[in-house]
């Protein structure tokens, strides 16, 4: 197996273990991640940041919703 072919399979197997963990990225966003992570950036600030990124995209949506409902 080179060496593309074995991050192809690792990127399969996160994506596989993140879908079971309900943590919901996209095969795209996996590959970011990783690549940010050989470039030297924390796992765990990244795992933060995505944290509070879906805490903001809730609070987004929940106040979106409720404009909507308003308007109607």
């Amino acid at each position: 197996m080179n060496d593309k072919e074995a991050k192809k399979e690792a990127i399969e197997i996160i994506y596989e273990i993140s879908n079971i963990l309900n943590v919901n990225l996209d095969k795209e966003t996996i590959v970011i991640l990783v690549q940010l992570c050989e470039y030297g950036v924390s796992p765990k600030i990244l795992s933060h940041i995505i944290i509070q990124l879906k805490k903001e995209r809730e609070k987004f949506l929940e106040n979106l919703n409720s404009k909507n409902n308003i308007s109607k």
